[in-house]
């Protein structure tokens, strides 16, 4: 979310607040967001950034693997991802998290498991509509 004249807008500051910001693929695919504050005079923290990606669709080109950032990229995916996508994504310095599925997607019960030690605030979490509607509930 920026300003309309390029200067970092109320998002880059909710960036600053948060210890983490949850996107979807479908956001890094269509936006390829850096997913940090860009703060003026470079004040901003940076959140942990976390990618859910059940099959690996994320670009090894992507913006938020290529920051000068001390905020680490995290990548949740599944089994269904390729190995070999896995090894690359942790060579350009990814923390690739293989989770169990449910219903074909990252169980985020079990993510909010594995990030609760680097967690000390809030988390933002920035989403299309229901994409994390039980399962039960999908048709």
């Amino acid at each position: 979310m920026a300003h309309r004249r390029g200067r970092p807008g109320p998002g880059h500051r909710l960036r600053h607040a948060v210890d983490a910001i949850v996107v979807g693929i479908g956001t890094v695919l269509a936006d390829d967001p850096q997913l940090t504050t860009r703060r003026p005079g470079g004040r901003g923290r940076d959140p942990i950034r976390i990618v859910l990606d059940s099959r690996l669709r994320l670009s090894l080109t992507a913006r938020l693997l290529a920051l000068d950032s001390p905020a680490p990229t995290w990548v949740a995916t599944t089994s269904q991802a390729p190995p070999e996508t896995i090894r690359a994504l942790r060579t350009r310095g990814a923390q690739v998290l293989v989770l169990p599925a449910d219903a074909g997607r990252v169980s985020l019960p079990v993510l909010l498991k594995e990030w609760e030690p680097a967690r000390s605030r809030a988390s933002w979490w920035k989403a299309a509509p229901k994409p994390w509607e039980p399962s039960s509930t999908r048709s």
